[in-house]
């Protein structure tokens, strides 16, 4: 039992623990949302994919600055900063996804698609916040 305590809190401790936890949950999220779009909605995959992205990006990126990375910087000066950080990561990884998920999902499937694309931009995120957006 105290060993189970202990990893818990060791766990909590760690921000790469963290940061898989809230990515975690951020995936489920906008998966399900995809899902939704996709299947239940019917909207194409494009479409689909676009929302769901911009849902999980933005529920990641809040959950990650307050959870992940602890930042509760609120100088205007310091979250504009990271606002066009974001907005510039954010463009890239949505271009990227959308590119991706086209090529792949032929062959894979949307959702298997979209997962390994956020797999590849979940490891240069963690490096991007926490050496530039979160330093």
């Amino acid at each position: 039992m105290k060993n189970a305590k202990r990893l818990l809190r060791n766990a909590r401790n760690s921000q790469f623990i963290r940061y898989i936890f809230v990515g975690g949950t951020s995936y489920i999220l906008e998966i399900g949302l995809l899902a939704y779009l996709e299947y239940g909605l019917y909207i194409p995959t494009v479409v689909s994919v676009s929302i769901s992205f911009w849902f999980g990006f933005l529920v990641a990126f809040v959950l990650q600055k307050i959870v992940t990375f602890e930042d509760r910087q609120r100088s205007v000066k310091k979250i504009a900063w990271q606002s066009i950080s974001y907005a510039l990561l954010v463009a890239f990884n949505f271009i990227f996804t959308l590119v991706f998920v086209q090529l792949c999902s032929p062959v894979a499937g949307v959702l298997i698609a979209r997962t390994i694309a956020l797999v590849i931009t979940t490891i240069w995120n963690y490096v991007v916040y926490s050496k530039v957006i979160f330093k």
